[in-house]
């Protein structure tokens, strides 16, 4: 039987969490290493303001990817995007 799709896929709640500022309280609390990974053509800034956001965490690294958007898996850069991610987890535990 083929199936159709009854509802959209961008819900109201992932809509409100690209409003600037819905989550920087919540951020402030999170006091593990951190890890952002968002591609040069992306349309998350991955500025300065993130370590305001995430004041508690320890560690805070940021990887731009070049020529990579926001979906992380359709770009060539994917496999040395998932390589730093699968390193950047690895140190942790070291």
């Amino acid at each position: 039987m083929p199936y159709s799709v009854t509802t959209y896929i961008v819900s109201v709640r992932g809509v409100v969490t690209m409003f600037p500022g819905v989550s920087d309280r919540p951020s402030a609390k999170i006091y593990v290493p951190i890890l952002v990974v968002t591609g040069t053509h992306d349309f998350i800034d991955a500025g300065d303001a993130l370590d305001d956001q995430f004041s508690a965490s320890p560690s805070l690294e940021v990887f731009r990817p070049n020529d990579t958007g926001h979906s992380l898996f359709i770009f060539p850069s994917r496999t040395e995007t998932f390589a730093r991610i699968a390193d950047w987890a690895e140190a942790l535990i070291a």
